[in-house]
């Protein structure tokens, strides 16, 4: 009996010990993103027939806000520890992505004694009250929304928040992405992820070359490609959502998923955020880095209800949380397959993600009355200008 305890006790501090030493790795995620934006009421991209001249064409805010797929790639590097000041970092990319020889990173490294990101201009960032719904439901459940304020978060937390709120257009610019204490090295350095070009293959071999942490190499065999767009088939985006009644929702079935996350964030007057998840059980974990996950996470948050099974294509959003929103903003994430590569100091990981982004409705939604009003009075006011 005696023999069997300490046998456990050994191979707790043994599993323990080798947790923490996967934690203090350093950490390579190369993130390659199919990305849509849809908004309401904007047509939908197609070519061009033939015949029509270059400035007939939309613009390409227009072409991206109606549903072109891009390709998106971001990499970060974190390490414990501070790096030197002359230290460097680059990634050697694949003949078929398209973006030269390598890519050289941005360090960051935070200042001494710091506990918490780093948050760009915070003086313009309220102190938001939160309202938080989750479930696939026509009705709001019991005990819900939880309500709290954005300082109730973490760092972490809100550093994630912040920065989701400026991929919907919801924010400014968010904080860096930052672990206190690490040496984050990154591309591009700040802002979302840079746009391949056209007809940009993963295939190839990615070898990370740095002076002060290491480096590694994933070879992505010649059929990895992007995942395929997302695509919503409903609400009827030719149309506004009507956001006071119960809204369901139906996207397309994807293979090769490891899971989802389908989530809507709106601004309700200055200083309020309603977010809505569909999982179960986003209510007790709704704030995290929801673009960057590894696969085991995935797997993991699948299992407890915080994210949506593979082969899930519908979710019902409770009627009326959104109803005075002046935008409701739909995020639907697809996690595919990732390719690893592990080092006795570093983990490599090449993760594939599809990503829609898309305005349902809301009160500033152009064509709305609202709307009308405010464009009303903002050219008045033009208007009484010298």
């Amino acid at each position: 009996m005696m023999r069997r305890l300490l046998l456990a006790v050994v191979a707790l501090v043994l599993s323990a010990g080798c947790a923490w030493a996967a934690r203090d790795r350093a950490s390579l995620a190369i993130l390659a993103e199919t990305r849509v934006r849809r908004v309401a009421l904007m047509p939908v991209a197609t070519p061009p027939p033939p015949g029509v001249e270059e400035e007939e064409l939309p613009s390409e805010s227009e072409l991206i806000a109606g549903g072109k797929p891009l390709h998106l790639l971001g990499v970060r590097l974190w390490s414990p520890g501070i790096a030197p000041s002359n230290a460097r970092a680059s990634l050697a990319l694949p003949p078929g992505l398209r973006l030269g020889e390598r890519l050289d990173l941005d360090i960051y490294r935070p200042k001494p004694g710091q506990t918490v990101p780093e948050v760009e201009a915070p003086a313009a960032v309220p102190n938001y009250t939160l309202k938080v719904y989750w479930g696939s439901s026509a009705t709001v459940r019991p005990r819900q929304p939880r309500v709290m304020r954005l300082s109730d978060l973490t760092g972490e937390q809100q550093a994630a928040l912040l920065r989701l709120l400026a991929e919907v257009a919801l924010g400014p610019p968010g904080p860096r992405f930052y672990r206190p204490g690490w040496t984050t090295a990154s591309w591009p350095a700040l802002g979302p992820p840079g746009h391949l070009p056209e007809g940009a293959s993963l295939a190839g071999r990615y070898t990370l070359t740095t002076d002060y942490t290491g480096g590694a190499t994933i070879r992505a065999p010649r059929g990895k490609r992007f995942l395929p767009p997302q695509a919503l088939a409903l609400p009827d985006l030719t149309k506004r959502a009507a956001l006071d009644r119960a809204l369901t929702l139906r996207w397309r079935r994807l293979r090769k998923l490891v899971g989802q996350q389908a989530m809507i964030l709106g601004k309700e007057g200055p200083d309020t955020l309603v977010i809505w998840s569909a999982a179960e059980r986003a209510g007790a974990a709704p704030f995290r880095e929801w673009s960057d996950l590894e696969a085991a996470a995935v797997r993991a948050l699948v299992r407890r209800d915080e994210l949506l099974k593979p082969g899930r294509t519908r979710a019902v959003v409770p009627a009326g949380i959104f109803t005075n929103v002046d935008l409701a903003h739909l995020v639907l994430i697809g996690y595919g397959p990732q390719l690893t590569a592990n080092r006795p100091n570093l983990r490599a990981r090449l993760a594939t993600n599809t990503t829609l982004l898309a305005v349902l409705g809301g009160k500033a939604l152009p064509g709305t009355a609202t709307h009308e009003i405010e464009s009303e009075k903002e050219e008045m006011e033009r208007e009484r200008r010298p």
